[in-house]
């Protein structure tokens, strides 16, 4: 926030309206929102400087635009109403200029600059100043009159001198606003993400570029232990790029950079592309596959690539514990315009005594103080809850 020193530097105001601009400043650092914030500021600045208008725009939380979020005048018929609130892109119009370069303009007459934006009348005079906090703009305070060459240079030193006092504080809470909002939230995970992906996904390029290598031979006959680990390398490799690939994708979809790529087509072409790809993949790992289709429409409107692609990752996940020739179930149905695929695999159960010979060397620990067998209930009981809940 300017000091009291930096204010009474400019000698373009008298000692009265400094002392106005000092306690308007201590107001300031009492608001808990952008909008009182804002119908703190018009009011002031109406005031100081004598204004019939004047309108306050916050910096959108995407800062993709400017926001109307109080007014002076005509544009404030009562209330906190706002009549004809605009949101107006960076760039376009003057108070649009001004948001993006962070440069104050005054125009003399309106009706000679293309970029004039007419809201409520039509007005010959404009003046727009940012409000900038650590390099950044968070606002613009704008204000019109009818008279051609109205605002004086007093009046646009004096409105730089308000918007310098609300910047600090308006910051504060748009930057608060900012980082616990979803849309923040999601786009610094996409940013984290997309540099994630390419840290991660170039050494493991490497990886698995050497490893393939091996496998061929390249660099010399293997030994059959030698050639079985560099196969296992391989597959991890490729577990791994595919995973941050879908991690990557699931991002963009959730944050928007990424739409559903949805189309129509036939319930068949669905279930055969599905039921296709879990049938190799189940012949591969020697596993039962018993799969059904309930779907009663003839056509879905999906993004079907990524539906696939979902429904293959399951079921690798389902898959994981899955022995040879152990059964894996696959049912997809549709109700209230919902569809569902449904995976179950059918593991061999562990019975009572099963449970009870796994963990009998852990419920059993020697005391050396005691020299004597102590039971340890909370370590038997958590294990045999995670056996049972994993094996049920």
């Amino acid at each position: 926030m300017t000091s009291q020193t930096d204010l009474l530097s400019h000698n373009t105001l008298s000692a009265e309206q400094l002392a106005a601009l000092l306690l308007f400043s201590h107001r300031l650092s009492t608001q808990k929102t952008a909008a009182d914030v804002a119908w703190l500021t018009v009011q002031f600045a109406a005031d100081a400087l004598s204004l019939s208008d004047c309108v306050f725009y916050a910096m959108h939380i995407q800062q993709t635009s400017v926001l109307q979020i109080a007014a002076y005048g005509a544009k404030n018929p009562e209330g906190d109403e706002i009549l004809n609130q605009l949101e107006i892109p960076l760039g376009q119009g003057i108070v649009g200029a001004v948001a993006k370069t962070g440069v104050a303009e005054r125009i003399g007459n309106t009706s000679h600059d293309a970029r004039y934006i007419v809201d409520v009348e039509p007005q010959l005079s404009e003046m727009a100043v940012p409000i900038i906090a650590r390099g950044e703009v968070v606002g613009v305070i704008d204000t019109e009159h009818a008279e051609e060459n109205y605002y004086s240079d007093t009046q646009f030193a004096h409105l730089k001198l308000i918007a310098a006092q609300v910047a600090p504080i308006l910051y504060s809470i748009l930057l608060e606003a900012r980082v616990s909002s979803k849309d923040y939230a999601r786009a610094a995970t996409s940013n984290f993400l997309r540099i994630m992906k390419h840290n991660l996904m170039t050494p493991v390029s490497v990886i698995l570029m050497k490893s393939q290598l091996l496998q061929r031979n390249i660099y010399g006959e293997l030994a059959a232990k030698q050639s079985k680990a560099v196969g296992q390398i391989t597959d991890s490799s490729k577990t791994i790029a595919a995973l941050v690939e879908d991690i990557f994708e699931y991002v963009n979809g959730e944050s928007g950079q990424d739409p559903l790529k949805v189309e129509t087509i036939a319930t068949a072409t669905l279930v055969n592309m599905l039921f296709g790809k879990l049938q190799r993949m189940a012949d591969s790992a020697q596993l039962a596959l018993d799969a059904s289709n309930g779907i009663q429409r003839t056509t879905l409107d999906v993004d079907l690539d990524l539906i696939v692609k979902a429904a293959k990752r399951i079921s690798l996940v389902v898959c994981q514990d899955m022995q040879a020739y152990d059964e894996l179930t696959v049912r997809i149905t549709d109700a209230d315009n919902q569809l569902t695929i449904a995976f179950s695999n059918q593991l061999e159960a562990l019975t009572q005594a099963d449970v009870q010979r796994m963990l009998r060397p852990f419920g059993q620990i020697r005391d050396d103080q005691e020299n004597m067998l102590n039971t340890r209930h909370g370590l038997e009981l958590t294990l045999a809850h995670q056996a049972i809940k994993r094996h049920q």
